[in-house]
């Protein structure tokens, strides 16, 4: 039998394939963030909730009314986009949080103890961190655009490669709602942690020193004793 890894990969090459036949398509899925923790924040219920990037990649603006998304292939009317027209190139981020809301509509806003109006989307599925479909449908029901991912890490994104939209690469940095990096990897690499020079806590104030034999390796780090967000981050590149 083979193993979910080979698996996977074996179904990331026909998606390939397949995808290769829908780099014309006016509307694209161009990015997703199936575990998203600390990368951005939805403006109305302020959760750092999941996110599929659109991108109309056609020349002309077009109107999304009666498009669709969907994590079941089987039921492809499964969320449907309200009438937003996109603009030549113009990316459109829908939050894939379970909510199913759209512009305009109201819902209970925790943080804030009160109703409030949505401003953005939020498609009546979530995203997978285990891997799934993910497919867009035109008004007519006509297969769009689609890609069938694999595992994903956290904080680490999955999209198409800005130099060769056929090419679907994962990316350690996601830009949700801006374009995708040059610099993206076409497997997953978990890099390794970060070496401390001190191995313990000392009573008097020292000088601390972080380093990791990962190339290019940047060290993210909070003196707030919480993990780095999007909000605050503390950034340092390593010298080898």
């Amino acid at each position: 039998m083979l193993c979910n890894a080979l698996k996977c990969k074996i179904a990331l090459f026909i998606l390939a394939v397949i995808a290769s036949q829908h780099t014309q398509a006016q509307i694209q899925i161009n990015e997703l963030l199936a575990v998203n923790s600390t990368i951005v924040y939805d403006p109305d219920f302020g959760e750092f909730s999941d996110w599929v990037e659109l991108r109309n990649s056609s020349a002309t603006a077009v109107n999304l009314s009666g498009y669709t998304l969907t994590d079941d292939p089987e039921e492809q009317d499964k969320w449907t986009l309200p009438a937003l027209s996109l603009a030549p190139g113009e990316l459109l981020l829908v939050w894939t949080d379970g909510l199913d809301k759209r512009p305009s509509d109201t819902a209970f806003v925790a943080y804030k103890n009160a109703v409030a109006t949505m401003t953005a989307l939020h498609t009546g599925f979530r995203l997978s961190g285990d891997g799934e479909y993910l497919g867009l449908f035109n008004p007519q029901r006509n297969l769009e655009d689609e890609i069938m991912y694999c595992t994903q890490a956290n904080d680490v994104s999955y999209g198409r490669s800005p130099a060769t939209p056929a090419l679907w690469l994962y990316f350690s940095e996601p830009t949700p709602g801006e374009p995708n990096s040059p610099y993206g990897s076409a497997t997953m690499e978990t890099p390794g942690l970060p070496v401390f020079r001190f191995p313990k806590a000392y009573p008097t104030p020292q000088t601390l020193h972080l380093s990791t034999q990962e190339p290019g390796a940047v060290i993210r780090f909070s003196s707030m004793a919480q993990r780095p967000t999007a909000i605050l981050r503390y950034l340092r590149t390593v010298s080898r």
